[in-house]
């Protein structure tokens, strides 16, 4: 004899809500269309942001990017291109692209050179790991 499974059927006021399933981009993902779009703008110069050694995390977090017209600042807005918006912090671009605070210094530390081309961003993206 075979044993069966009994599925019974909940009441609709008690059924699970279903919401949209919503496509999150890996971090590999964006880290490549991050890196893409930079590459797209290989001879542009993007300048670095200061100091990112001497900031305790809450400080790097709270470092306000939107109108700096730093290196971060397309970063910010080369992740809103790719649906993720961020809120003009380090923060919101540490959090959209999982950095560490040793990957924010060797992305765009002026210790790197103070100024980035968008072909030295995009190779710094491609070569930061999964």
């Amino acid at each position: 004899m075979t044993q069966a499974t009994v599925l019974t059927k909940r009441p609709a006021s008690t059924a699970p809500v279903m919401s949209p399933a919503v496509d999150t981009p890996s971090r590999r993902e964006l880290l490549d269309s991050v890196a893409g779009t930079f590459a797209q703008m290989e001879t542009v110069t993007f300048g670095a942001l200061y100091g990112i050694e001497f900031l305790q995390e809450s400080e790097l977090r709270a470092t306000i990017i939107a109108g700096s017209s730093t290196f971060f600042e397309h970063v910010a807005a080369a992740i809103g291109d790719a649906g993720l918006p961020t809120d003009g912090t380090m923060g919101g671009v540490i959090d959209a692209l999982d950095l560490s605070h040793a990957e924010v210094h060797a992305l765009g530390c002026h210790c790197e050179g103070d100024e980035i081309t968008g072909a030295i961003a995009a190779s710094r993206f491609r070569r930061l790991p999964d």
